[in-house]
């Protein structure tokens, strides 16, 4: 086997042109695929991150059904006994208690319903990074009396930092809910929806506010990799009282974010398979041309005794060894621009940055950086050219010797 594989190699360089042309025609297609697959994948990663960074968290607990009939009635004891459970997922990095409803909002004349949204500032900002969005005032602190609000809503109600705001609404099982608090800052979000709902206000005060001592409506979890999910999700779920509570990944709650990105992701497999079919048969037409230039070497060296498997392994080796100059070399030049995208990430401005905060997420896109992303490409140009090299194996096997020596 080690001198068919030397054959092979030495074969290449007795047509340099061929070889050269064929392994181009890879490494372009190397080269285009993976530029174009790490930023549509970088993109999906930047958004799962920012959608998911913004508010749910890769996974969240709740009281069983709370998901499908969000109200403050179906909340849950946040005990001891629970938070020592929680915290003993050591993949955890963050986790985040919320109690979470509606009321209204009213300063002077004005009033505004809002979504009320009690967390343990320091724990939120883990998650959230909230702190950094902070535009005007300071940010909470855990003991703290005030609220943070909305860009849109105080410019709804005409507030600034300092102004008192009013809350109404109903609280755990019905009891009258209302209250007055100081504005501490205004937190400008990337989604608009969110900067004309949201109002973050300390855990126990909202507690307080709604009569719902001790009670939460979830706790959202950070992991230290997305990749850890499924993991995490399965450990919380042999936890907990699956009777009591329910543990839902991301991709779960966010359903709508899931169909955006696995429809734009058949669109980008498509081309890419596009682009492969255009390169298979670049390589077989090719290879085709070669068998035919080499028929009457091919009959010779069977008449001298070499057998006809050996040949077509040799042929066989060859194919695959233009392939491999094609995928290194697309590999190698596309590495480092790949890794520069994924450091440095392309930033969009004007209506293109618009369009993407409207979904809540920053106007970057990011080049992927994974392993995956680079071997899928080579394993699929292998799978490619083997089958490419069946046709000068299949006319060997089935070679006339006569035949192809008066060729």
């Amino acid at each position: 086997m080690k001198t068919l594989i030397k054959l092979a190699w030495r074969n290449l360089w007795r047509n340099r042109r061929r070889t050269f042309l064929t392994a181009g025609s890879v490494f372009f297609a190397v080269f285009f695929a993976l530029m174009m697959r790490s930023m549509q994948l970088g993109s999906y990663d930047k958004m799962i991150q920012d959608v998911v960074g913004a508010y749910t968290g890769y996974i969240q607990l709740h009281a069983n059904g709370y998901w499908d009939d969000r109200s403050i009635n179906n909340t849950f004891d946040y005990s001891d006994t629970l938070k020592e459970k929680l915290e003993g997922v050591s993949e955890i990095t963050a986790q985040v208690p919320r109690l979470e409803s509606f009321a209204l909002a009213s300063y002077t004349d004005h009033s505004k319903g809002v979504t009320l949204i009690g967390t343990i500032p320091s724990a939120e900002n883990k998650l959230t990074k909230i702190a950094d969005k902070v535009v005007d005032g300071n940010y909470l602190t855990d003991d703290d009396s005030g609220v943070l609000v909305g860009e849109n809503i105080a410019k709804y109600l005409e507030m600034k930092v300092g102004d008192t705001i009013v809350f109404i609404g109903s609280g755990f099982h019905g009891v009258s809910a209302a209250g007055k608090y100081p504005i501490r800052g205004i937190v400008h979000f990337a989604s608009p929806e969110l900067n004309g709902i949201m109002v973050i206000m300390p855990l126990a005060k909202t507690q307080d506010f709604y009569g719902a001592e001790n009670r939460l409506t979830s706790v959202s979890f950070s992991l230290s990799s997305p990749d850890q999910v499924a993991g995490v999700q399965e450990q919380l779920l042999n936890t907990v009282d699956t009777a009591a509570y329910e543990v839902m990944a991301w991709d779960e709650m966010l359903v709508e974010l899931v169909q955006q990105i696995e429809s734009d992701n058949a669109g980008g497999i498509l081309m890419l398979g596009i682009l492969y079919i255009i390169v298979a048969f670049g390589m077989l037409g090719t290879i085709m041309m070669m068998t035919a230039e080499r028929r009457k070497e091919f009959g010779v060296m069977v008449a001298i005794g070499m057998k006809k498997w050996k040949l077509s392994t040799i042929i066989l080796f060859e194919t695959l060894f233009i392939a491999l100059l094609g995928v290194v070399a697309g590999i190698v030049v596309s590495l480092p621009i790949v890794y520069y995208y994924h450091e440095n990430p392309i930033e969009f401005g004007g209506e293109y940055a618009k369009t993407f905060e409207v979904y809540g997420i920053e106007p970057l896109i990011p080049a992927a950086w994974k392993l995956s992303l680079f071997t899928d490409q080579g394993i699929t140009i292998f799978v490619l050219a083997a089958l490419a090299a069946l046709y000068p194996m299949t006319s060997i096997l089935r070679m006339k010797v006569i035949k192809a020596m008066n060729y």
